[in-house]
């Protein structure tokens, strides 16, 4: 399983549970944030190298990031419980990947954070653990 990065509100909870970003709060935040916009809710299909296909949902609240390098509009955040997810297949911190800087821009907008699968939490400005 891929290492993911989230977008959480705190304050948290002794089990390090967030509390819920409402779904509405988080649409008006992502409308706000340029370089991002929110998916159509069905079903995306993803086609494998080798022909293979996977139908992936997309739920309400799920979004995509512009890369402009490619000038492409990518999926890439999941919505789900009242915070957002998304791959780390970038470094924390690197203000030149689209993912990072809409990570940020939108922890900013709703007054989270952004944490790791294992709770701890990245520096919205270095990227760097700030705690574990």
């Amino acid at each position: 399983m891929a290492y993911e990065l989230h977008i959480e509100r705190p304050p948290f909870n002794k089990q390090g549970e967030a509390t819920p970003i409402p779904l509405a709060e988080w649409k008006a935040a992502v409308l706000a944030t340029p370089g991002v916009r929110l998916c159509t809710p069905g079903i995306r299909i993803v086609t494998y190298p080798h022909g293979a296909t996977m139908n992936v949902p997309i739920q309400d609240g799920d979004l995509e990031v512009y890369f402009s390098d490619d000038q492409a509009w990518q999926p890439v955040f999941h919505w789900h419980n009242g915070a957002a997810s998304v791959n780390a297949r970038f470094d924390p911190g690197d203000t030149s990947h689209p993912v990072w800087l809409a990570a940020v821009a939108l922890a900013r907008r709703l007054g989270a954070a952004i944490r790791g699968d294992d709770g701890e939490s990245y520096n919205l400005q270095t990227g760097e653990v700030s705690d574990a």
